[in-house]
């Protein structure tokens, strides 16, 4: 079989390495070769393959975010699209990309610079991330606030589906869908449905002028009512994001330190004028509501503030997490849920790095450093299940992002099903009636 497969991919993109196999294991799961296609047609050939003998396939980019969703059945190929990564197509006068899955965000980044433009995705560690991990798993950061998620920015792409087909979904313009836009359906489906391996995204204009305004708080209690005020205005703003004194200890440079416990970041992007005006009127609402030792960030340095913020190069730090996890919430239940949260964890002596995107309603929750090899797993299980109640009593939902192997269970990671699970297990059912695909990873197990 592996002779068959160099045939169809070639010797070199043919792994059965000890250090690829390590790459590419998720949990305890490892594959028995991992392979490397350098076209769609070569997915293709592979997945009718696997679908014929009845192989288990797992999907990956550079398996960067191994540590996310449940526990896998074992998969027999692991088919990396890592090698898969030429920008296709540039239309810089609509401002529309078309790449190849295995482009990762700082290569994208890189070339669109150049145009002027940028894909405004700025999620936490996007170094190593591709463009289809990013896609599959429907992840953005601050940026959305202005720009939106990958549902809002991704036009169309191209999958191999289960058995091999390989089908166009979406387009190259924003209102070129007439019937359902199928796209949608593969954004954060982690892939359970097909392989993405091209995708075409909507891109903007570098902005002339970023400007970053960072206020320091003592006390909780008058930020939410800060971030309704600037959210409910007219202003518009970039990010709104809000970091914990432990967030800001852990992951910023000693530079960029604040000695209150409570921190707001205000990002504004545009022309020069509109920055200037937008961030006066910030100013005022900051002090009106308590906010002191406002620091300012331009152009030239709030880039590397908020990479930071983002743990882009986060791998050299020190500080290292076992559990990360990602809380939605209505907006206007975000001072009650982060009041919960530090009441909980300062009840139970927890240590919480706390990242939010206080405009969105999207709560990024840190904690336990490796060291603390002694603590069971049953410890931290009870942690992310009250935290998970806390989310649930406020009508949100929480998707555990990262855990220690001893924690991917199902309902653990994603949390129970809801009403439409019957749904989209039917359309699991559909799309791999033959189960190629391994299962596990998704919510309810898909």
């Amino acid at each position: 079989m592996i002779e068959h497969l160099k045939t169809i991919l070639s010797e070199k993109n043919v792994s059965i390495s000890s250090e690829d196999l390590k790459i590419y294991t998720i949990g305890n799961k490892t594959p028995s070769a991992i392979l490397f296609p350098t076209s769609i047609n070569q997915i293709s050939e592979i997945v009718k393959l696997a679908k014929r003998d009845g192989k288990k396939i797992l999907i990956s980019g550079n398996n960067s975010q191994h540590h996310f969703g449940s526990e896998i059945e074992t998969p027999d190929w692991c088919i990396s699209l890592h090698r898969m990564n030429k920008i296709i197509e540039h239309e810089a006068v609509d401002l529309i990309v078309t790449v190849e899955s295995g482009v990762t965000l700082p290569q994208l980044h890189k070339f669109l610079n150049v145009h002027k433009q940028f894909l405004p995705l700025d999620l936490i560690g996007s170094e190593n991330r591709t463009l289809g991990g990013i896609v599959a798993t429907n992840s953005s950061g601050p940026l959305r606030l202005l720009y939106g998620t990958c549902c809002d920015l991704v036009l169309g792409m191209k999958v191999v589906l289960p058995d091999g087909t390989i089908i166009r979904v979406g387009g190259k313009t924003v209102k070129n869908v007439a019937g359902y836009d199928l796209s949608k359906l593969f954004i954060g489906s982690m892939g359970t449905l097909g392989a993405i391996a091209e995708i075409t995204f909507k891109l903007f204009p570098l902005s002339v002028q970023s400007y970053t305004l960072w206020a320091e708080f003592n006390q909780f209690n008058e930020i939410p009512d800060l971030i309704q005020s600037v959210c409910s205005s007219n202003l518009v703003i970039s990010r709104c994001e809000y970091l914990n004194g432990l967030y800001i200890k852990k992951f910023l440079d000693k530079n960029d330190r604040s000695k209150e416990l409570h921190n707001m970041l205000f990002n504004v992007q545009g022309q020069s004028e509109m920055v200037t005006t937008t961030s006066n009127k910030l100013q005022q609402l900051i002090a009106e509501r308590g906010g002191g030792n406002v620091r300012r960030y331009s152009k030239q340095n709030d880039g590397k503030l908020w990479n930071q913020i983002n743990l882009s190069n986060s791998v050299n730090r020190k500080f290292h997490f076992n559990i990360h996890c990602q809380i939605s919430i209505p907006k206007s239940s975000f001072g009650q849920v982060v009041n919960a949260i530090q009441n909980y964890s300062i009840k139970n002596s927890m240590s919480i790095a706390i990242q939010a995107h206080a405009g969105n309603g999207i709560i990024n929750i840190f904690w336990d450093e490796l060291n603390q090899d002694q603590i069971k797993s049953d410890h931290w299980k009870s942690q992310i299940m009250a935290f998970r109640q806390i989310t649930e009593n406020y009508q949100g939902n929480m998707v555990v992002l990262q855990a220690t192997d001893s924690l991917r269970e199902t309902e653990l990671i994603w949390g129970k099903p809801g009403k439409d699970f019957s749904f989209i297990r039917a359309i699991k059912s559909r799309y791999d009636a033959n189960q190629v695909l391994v299962a596990g990873r998704f919510m309810g197990g898909l």
